[in-house]
């Protein structure tokens, strides 16, 4: 199978530090607060916020980022979501959130208002278009090629697409987009069954992932790696799994955890072979192989003393969110504002017991909620703070 070379001499896009700004019209969310977010790792899929107010009266909000760098947003309010890329080298996003009465819980398609034509939203939405004609146009046949495991025939059309998007985008100098094809790309070489997963799975590895840079920020190159090392914990590895048990369940020890994935022809390299560990002793966690309070631990020293930034972040937001709302381990950090508008955080509180209870005006449950947590500040105000 033919390797996907974007050449880098054609897709380095230099991003320089400055701000973007997104004016958005919501008129069905008047009052109703919006957040602009982006995710963090997506290992763990946490976010960072950038920013959070309130749609006005006319059913307008406005954010200004610095961006020195592509990356993927999500702009959420209440139980709306919706995406956006942030590119640098676009200076103002005019979108409009249409009314989502039959999308709860779900996304929302953004509309755009002058977007230019080489703007990273308006490129990703356009390759995905031609996937989706290369996987489900022409009769589907693609597809069938897939289904009857005529993985031959399905190579040569993946060949053939390929060719068709180097000579396409060639003149675009994104390096967000051109890498964001190249592992959407990945993940679809990935599709192999029988004799053919084995040597599929080495020609993968040496043409997108030996040797070449973590992509971290990359939501295509994360997805990508998120399925090529699925349940890492659960394939076979080098002395078979008396090892892994005998490194993290008697000695809680990440040397030895270390030594035994050093052997493993996939994760030779130190900071890639860290970050996958990271995930497989989280993916493992609720499963009754290992002991939690050991996949724990080796989380944490992980968090501490890595030497890759990344890799401790992630580190730390497995261990925050395998503990999350955990008995005995300490509670996630919030403030808000009361109905008079002043800040409360959860700081603030400490030293006494405290009974919170989240509701959404839009949840039904949650209201219904409310009744009973009126008679329990009856009861109980006296000695208990009610946020």
């Amino acid at each position: 199978m033919k390797y996907l070379a974007f050449s880098i001499l054609f897709c380095i896009n230099l991003f320089f530090y400055g701000q973007v700004s997104i004016d958005g019209n919501a008129p069905f969310l008047k009052g109703k607060y919006v957040s602009i977010l982006q995710i963090e790792d997506y290992i763990t899929n946490t976010y960072k916020s950038h920013g959070r107010q309130k749609v006005d009266s006319s059913g307008k909000f406005s954010f200004k980022l610095a961006a020195d760098e592509a990356f993927k947003a999500i702009i959420e309010i209440e139980d709306k979501s919706s995406i956006l890329y942030i590119d640098p080298n676009t200076n103002l996003y005019k979108i409009n959130i249409p009314n989502g009465k039959n999308t709860a819980g779900s996304n929302v398609k953004l509309i755009f208002e002058d977007l230019p034509d080489n703007d990273l939203n308006a490129l990703v939405l356009e390759y995905n278009l031609r996937v989706d004609h290369f996987m489900f146009g022409d009769s589907m046949y693609v597809l069938k090629c897939i289904k009857s495991n005529n993985f031959k025939e399905y190579s040569t059309q993946l060949d053939i697409f390929k060719d068709s998007l180097i000579q396409y985008y060639k003149p675009i100098k994104n390096k967000y987009f051109h890498n964001y094809i190249r592992y959407s790309i990945a993940s679809l070489e990935q599709i192999s069954t029988g004799k053919e997963i084995v040597t599929n799975r080495i020609n993968v590895f040496n043409n997108y992932i030996n040797n070449k840079p973590i992509l971290y920020n990359n939501d295509a190159y994360m997805e990508f790696i998120n399925q090529f090392y699925e349940n890492t914990l659960k394939l076979p590895v080098k002395g078979g799994k008396d090892k892994l048990y005998l490194a993290i369940n008697n000695h809680a020890s990440l040397s030895m955890l270390d030594d035994i994935f050093m052997h493993d022809i996939f994760l030779k390299d130190a900071r890639l072979r860290e970050l996958i560990m990271i995930k497989g002793l989280g993916e493992e966690y609720y499963y009754e192989n290992f002991i939690q309070e050991n996949i724990l631990k080796l989380i944490e020293e992980i968090s501490n003393n890595s030497l890759f930034p990344e890799n401790r972040i992630i580190a730390k937001n497995t261990l925050a969110l395998l503990t999350n709302l955990q008995i005995g381990y300490k509670a996630p950090g919030f403030s808000f504002l009361t109905s008079k508008g002043d800040s409360i955080s959860l700081d603030s509180l400490k030293g006494k017991y405290i009974y919170i209870g989240f509701w959404a005006s839009w949840n039904e449950s949650s209201l219904l909620e409310m009744e009973i947590a009126q008679k329990l500040y009856k009861d109980y105000g006296k000695y208990i703070e009610f946020v």
